[in-house]
């Protein structure tokens, strides 16, 4: 190479030439007349150590090891950072199945990894860092979120051999070269023992969606005679539309062929279709709007009207407070305060 063409070249020397240290090397350096000098980067510290291996290339044209010295003069990594190096962060089989009975315990990875450290005498033995246990829990929840609706749909079938009166109906589509659930609804024993003697009156609610698959979970819910929920039954969709209601309301008939006198919801107007559409008898449906969506709705359609020069009252909105979370006012009594 020409040295013309960089203008100058400079000669890098070690400080040291003693074994263990940086050789002595000439490298050119690239050298703009207009810019400052451009100096090699070298972050390595040498201190003496004669661990090294030597390769040479044979007259077969292949390569041996023609020196090695395995001693180093110094603790190459203390033993309390092992566990970060690359080679050692990863969990073995014992440790993997550890944590998955510990995540069916609902125990995270983080808690998983503290119990680890007091079975091993301490984090330098557990062979992994906290962050390695919570990765692996991503990669099993990803990996099983594949199979998730195939999975579900055979946890419901256990149940239906160990359990007597389970009843359950899924629903699932071929989307993205795999089938997804779609629609689910279950109920046991004691649901159904519930819906016999407080079954008259059903509230249906959809207002509840799950975080991971972004599926409405709706449960049918009722009153004992203590003034407590108690549960008839549970389902999930992956839809608001009428079909999906439809679907879901011939599955509860399915599992509770005697109707409720009464059934509360909400005014999806899909859902209202459905339950007429499928209702056999005189079932009376009451489509009402709970305590919370009635707070949730004041500011659009009371505040700017009525309360707005009253909004920085606390008497007043206490006031109204008072008449909304009660269940003591008769419809002519509510309109009148």
């Amino acid at each position: 190479m020409n040295a013309d063409c960089f203008g100058e070249v400079n000669t890098l020397t070690s400080v040291d030439d003693n074994v263990g240290y940086r050789v002595k090397q000439t490298l050119p350096i690239r050298v703009d007349n207009n810019k400052k000098k451009k100096k090699r980067n070298r972050s390595s510290q040498r201190t003496g150590c004669l661990a090294s291996i030597g390769i040479v290339l044979n007259k077969y044209n292949k390569f041996v090891i023609q020196k090695f010295v395995k001693a180093h003069n110094r603790i190459l990594v203390h033993p309390h950072h092992i566990k970060h190096l690359k080679s050692k962060k990863r969990l073995n089989n014992s440790q993997k199945s550890f944590l998955f009975k510990l995540n069916q315990a609902e125990i995270g990875p983080c808690r998983g990894y503290r119990i680890l450290e007091k079975v091993k005498g301490g984090d330098e033995d557990v062979g992994c860092s906290k962050v390695d246990c919570k990765i692996w829990k991503r990669d099993v929840i990803k990996y099983i979120g594949e199979g998730d609706g195939e999975m579900f749909g055979q946890l419901l079938e256990n149940k239906k051999k160990s359990l007597n009166n389970f009843s359950f109906e899924y629903f699932t589509v071929f989307n993205n070269d795999k089938w997804e659930l779609a629609r689910a609804f279950w109920a046991d024993q004691a649901s159904k023992e519930n819906y016999k003697v407080f079954g008259d009156v059903v509230l249906f609610d959809s207002t509840y969606r799950t975080n991971k698959y972004d599926m409405k979970f709706i449960p049918f819910t009722g009153i004992d005679n203590h003034k407590k929920c108690v549960t008839f039954g549970a389902a999930l969709l992956a839809k608001e539309d009428l079909d999906s209601y439809k679907w879901l309301c011939e599955a509860f008939k399915k599992a509770f062929p005697e109707e409720p006198q009464i059934v509360l919801t909400d005014q999806d107007p899909s859902m209202i279709v459905a339950i007429e559409a499928v209702s056999e008898s005189k079932t009376q449906t009451l489509y009402v709007a709970c305590q919370w969506s009635i707070v949730r709705s004041n500011p659009s359609k009371v505040w700017s009207t009525l309360i707005g020069p009253a909004i920085s009252n606390v008497g007043f909105k206490d006031s109204i407070s008072q008449i909304v979370w009660t269940d003591k006012l008769g419809p002519d009594d509510f309109d009148k305060r």
